[in-house]
Order: structure tokens, then sequence, then C-alpha cells
């Protein structure tokens, strides 16, 4: 939940290089200084004057709370400022990003709006651990796997193909990294081996490590992500529903749908 500090009271224009306000008999002088502002260690510049008062600096609130990432909101009904924290971004495995779409094309941008990975991708998956699936054309598999947060192709898979599960969309059968694993289907079927007639190329589930190899050497018709009991639903080539563990053992528990 983001943290929210609200500022009441009124706030006083300056207008000039040296201002005098009386409160009350108090008269106090505000003068204008000239400051080196750096955020980051880099030098930011002000449109609004940085003044002292009785030895005391102050700078613009708005501006100051804008360079660093808050939002800034005057309610002048109320006399009332809020000042919102800034987005999260980042996280323990890196910067946050969050795909967007232009002319048809897929990139992502961080948690304030920057273009981080400029659009070229057909299809995207959200970053998952600091890497996400994304293909950049649906029938190539040139440049298909995870990429990392600037862009490289770290887990290249290009024997990922796209499914199609409904008319004109696109999708592909690898899917967010969970607790260092990631669901994908990496061959199809051999005939006569698929048991659900879906339209597009779908074949046996694997999990992957961050290396793109098939972490326990063992394949399922399907898999699911692994929860916080740390194990994961999978259905067995005899149609058998089952759990497997992190370590890829067969718990021998059943589920069902």
């Amino acid at each position: 939940m983001k943290k929210q500090l609200v500022i009441w009271g009124v706030i006083a224009a300056i207008m000039l290089t040296t201002v005098v306000f009386a409160a009350n008999i108090e008269q106090l002088t505000a003068n204008v200084v000239q400051l080196r502002i750096l955020v980051n260690d880099e030098e930011r510049n002000f449109e609004n004057p940085i003044i002292t008062i009785n030895n005391r600096t102050y700078v613009p609130l708005r501006e100051v709370s804008e360079v660093l990432g808050m939002d800034v909101e005057w309610h002048g009904r109320k006399q009332e400022i809020t000042i919102n924290s800034p987005p999260e971004l980042y996280n323990e495995w890196g910067i946050v990003l969050n795909h967007f779409e232009q002319d048809g094309l897929r990139g992502y941008k961080d948690a304030l709006g920057n273009v981080i990975i400029e659009p070229q991708f057909a299809f995207v998956r959200s970053f998952s651990e600091g890497l996400a699936f994304v293909s950049k054309e649906i029938e190539s598999g040139e440049f298909r796997g995870y990429i990392d947060a600037k862009g490289n192709l770290v887990v290249p898979l290009p024997t990922v193909e796209a499914v199609i599960p409904m008319p004109e969309t696109y999708g592909f059968n690898a899917f967010e990294y969970r607790n260092g694993f990631a669901v994908v289907v990496v061959r199809r079927w051999e005939p006569g081996e698929s048991i659900y007639g879906l339209y597009g190329s779908l074949g046996p589930f694997i999990y992957i490590d961050k290396k793109g190899e098939n972490i326990f050497g063992m394949e399922f018709t399907t898999a699911g992500n692994f929860d916080e009991s740390g194990t994961a639903r999978v259905t067995l080539f005899d149609g058998t529903k089952t759990f497997i563990d992190r370590e890829g053992n067969i718990t021998g528990e059943s589920w069902s749908f």
C-alpha cells in the first residue's frame, strides 16, 4: 500500500528575491540562495528559488517530491497537499518493468513510465524473477526465449512454438519463473501423443531452470507452478494427477478439478 503524507496549512508564494512577512509581531526575512542539488549524483535545476530563513534552507516542495518520483497533489478547497510515495522501482530481482504496446509491437517501461526496452516484440510475458519470455516474431524462433531487464536474450528457447487458444490470438507455452523454475513446452507431441486436440503446437510440459535446462529430467502432460507448500500439480503420461516437490519427487497425492 502506498504511504501518504498529508500537509495541512496555507502556502505563501515567494515572488521577490527578499520577502518580508508578519505573523503576529514576528518578522521573518527570506533570502534566495544559489545551491547545487544533486540526486543520485545528478545535478537538478529547480524552476522556483531555494531560500533561507533564519539560517534554515527551504526548497520547493513539489519540485523536490517530483524529482524523487513522488506524486504531489494540491487540493485547494481543503487547503491540503498530498504526497504519495513513489511506485516500486526495484525489487530483489532488479528494476521493475511492465510491458506496453505501441504500433502493434511490445516493449517494457519502468514504474515511472520510462521506456527501458523499445517496442520490438510480437509477444511478451511479464517479468518475473528478473526474466521475461518474449518472441520477436510469431512464426520465427530466431529471437525467442527469456530476456533480462536490458533486453538481452539469456535463455534462448527457439523450439517453443506458438499456440492459438482462440481465433486471431496467439500465445506460447512458456510461462513466468516462480521459485527459480519456469514451465515450458519445448518440443512437439509425437504423432498420437496429444490427448487434448487443441489448436497449435503442444507437447509435454517440463520445468526449466534459469539456464534453460530440464531441471528434473521429467516430462508431464500438464504442469503448474510451485505453491507456498513447495509442491506443484502435474499430470503423468498415464493420466495420474499428482504433485511433485521442488526436488522432482512425486508425492503420491492426487488432485482433481
